[in-house]
């Protein structure tokens, strides 16, 4: 069986969202949050999640990319889900 490449572009995510959470233009992830890109780089649309919880990604079809700028860093852990969710605790 041959393998077969996959190209995930940024286009991949155009109607990408995150349940219960709106998207922002494109700017620096605010203090005490954990950003979500939409595009790799930290690029494309932005969405903040500042709740601890569970989300639900919806149409995330390609790279983005995550940035946490919360207080003392925590790391927040992202796990595959059917559908897709970040999962937080």
């Amino acid at each position: 069986m041959a393998s077969q490449q996959v190209d995930a572009r940024a286009a991949d995510n155009l109607n990408a969202g995150i349940v219960g959470v709106s998207s922002q233009a494109l700017s620096p992830c605010p203090c005490t949050a954990a950003c979500l890109y939409t595009d790799t780089f930290f690029g494309g649309r932005m969405f903040g999640l500042y709740q601890c919880g569970r989300y639900t990604l919806t149409n995330w079809d390609g790279w983005g990319s995550v940035y946490n700028n919360q207080t003392r860093h925590p790391r927040p852990p992202v796990c595959r889900t059917d559908p897709p969710s970040l999962d937080r605790e």
